[in-house]
């Protein structure tokens, strides 16, 4: 994570004219250096796609390169993001209440409690200690001293974020200790806070200074203490549990969620929880990897998130293809960009059949649909498809295409005798006469008019014989 990955395509261009190639990438992390590329005959030309994870997770997407908007090319691409820090590596891939419960065993193995007075001695002389001077995390009043007996001197003492009275019983002493949620606090400000859950004060504050406010039951802190509160809050009920059921609601999470997502670590925070670990010999994950807060969907409870499939097609993804049996062959394809499988449930194409293969399509794949349009149809197919999955509407495609006076490539229009072609072409269109293997590799093309004779190095075996106008594909298999 923060580092970027490259992976390179390479696309060669023979003795075709100068072509355009758009590149279109599908899944989040991946994307590519330049949308379009223009290729040179007999060139080659690199198409470089980046890989740049935000979290340690696995990340498959789709690359699509659209040849002269007519031939598409395709690239399933997969990555894994992975942390610099070694301590949450086995937290990769994890969501919800699996990675909440690697989180907690994260945090509790090797834990080391100093003790209350222990902790507040490091706080006070250290860990909260600038300068000489601690500042109340409420208020932001600063006071100079180092030690308990200093602190008592300033009016200052100990908040347990947590509140005390909140506790889990098992735990009351490790947690009264763990100085990941333990601040500096003015007197009066701790007073004030209580054991109230925190906020957002809404209406006449019953009390308020330095930003921090209490009332309505809730108590705020001021906007440089909202992060470094709810990171605290997050990681005690990930380590403790929710003791005392003292996040009572979806609302008071969504408060510590926001502030958490507001409110970005600070330079301070960091370095107090590197001076923390090498205390205590935990850390907080949500300081180091504020991302995770995201893929816990209740702290609360074990409930999972709602996983969505979200099905993207576009008609500049729909490649025509040479086509068999006097039909013309296109294929549409449905991009998964979501986090959940889908299936297909039906298809309404019209005229033209379909194909496709059956079986869920997972996160980051697609689905090719083929479609074969026989005769002579207008100039567009409005294709609608239905989806198995009650959350997944319906997606219309259209296939646009122009075909005006059609041919039919029948046998006694052409001749092989050795490696020489003939081709009657008798409707004196211009056409590409194309041989291909099997497994799609060009071995000759010409431009021609009416009757033809094309001679060249061909292979043994079958081979695929294309014939395309402007307003028509076909093809025949060949036996040479």
């Amino acid at each position: 994570m923060g580092k970027t990955d490259s992976l390179l395509l390479g696309v060669h261009l023979g003795k075709s004219k100068q072509l355009s190639v758009e590149v279109r990438v599908f899944g989040k992390g991946f994307s590519s250096g330049k949308s379009t590329y223009n290729l040179q005959r007999g060139g080659d030309t690199a198409v470089m796609i980046y890989f740049q994870p935000d979290q340690n997770l696995a990340y498959n997407g789709e690359i699509f390169l659209l040849v002269e908007k007519q031939w598409l090319l395709r690239a399933n691409v997969k990555g894994n993001g992975r942390l610099n820090n070694s301590y949450y590596a086995s937290t990769f891939n994890l969501w919800d209440s699996d990675l909440k419960s690697e989180l907690k065993s994260i945090t509790s193995k090797g834990q080391t409690s100093l003790g209350y007075n222990g902790a507040r001695d490091e706080m006070y002389g250290d860990l909260d200690n600038y300068g000489g001077k601690v500042t109340c995390a409420y208020t932001g009043r600063t006071a100079t001293f180092n030690s308990r007996s200093g602190a008592n001197n300033n009016s200052f003492n100990c908040e347990h974020t947590w509140p005390q009275s909140q506790f889990c019983s098992s735990n009351s002493s490790t947690m009264k200790a763990d100085i990941h949620h333990l601040f500096a606090t003015d007197v009066n400000a701790n007073s004030r806070r209580g054991s109230y859950p925190f906020g957002v004060v809404s209406g006449n504050a019953t009390w308020q200074e330095g930003g921090s406010k209490q009332g309505g039951g809730v108590f705020e802190p001021r906007d440089e203490q909202k992060g470094a509160t709810a990171r605290a809050m997050l990681y005690m009920i990930t380590r403790y549990g929710n003791c005392s059921g003292f996040i009572g609601s979806a609302k008071e999470e969504d408060v510590l969620r926001t502030w958490a997502n507001d409110y970005a670590p600070s330079t301070k925070e960091v370095d107090r929880n590197d001076g923390i670990h090498s205390l205590q010999k935990n850390r907080n994950p949500f300081v180091d990897v504020p991302a995770f807060v995201e893929r816990i969907h209740s702290f609360r409870t074990n409930t999972p998130r709602n996983l969505q499939a979200v099905v993207m097609a576009a008609d500049t993804l729909i490649d025509p293809a040479p086509g068999f049996d006097d039909s013309t062959i296109y294929y549409a394809y449905l991009v998964n960009t979501g986090d959940e499988d889908f299936n297909v449930a039906g298809i309404s194409a019209g005229a033209a059949k379909y194909t496709y293969s059956s079986g869920q399509v997972a996160p980051g794949d697609a689905l090719r649909i083929r479609f074969a349009i026989a005769g002579t149809p207008s100039s567009s197919i409005n294709v609608q498809i239905g989806f198995d999955e009650s959350y997944l509407s319906s997606i219309a495609l259209t296939l646009n295409f122009t075909i005006s006076s059609p041919f039919i490539m029948a046998e006694d229009l052409f001749s092989i005798e050795g490696n020489k072609i003939t081709m009657n072409h008798s409707n004196g269109e211009d056409a590409l006469l194309q041989v291909y293997t099997l497994n799609g590799q060009l071995l000759a093309e010409e431009r021609i008019s009416t009757f033809h004779m094309m001679d060249a190095d061909l292979p043994k075996g079958l081979l695929i014989l294309h014939l395309s106008t402007t307003q028509r594909r076909s093809a025949k298999l060949i036996m040479r």
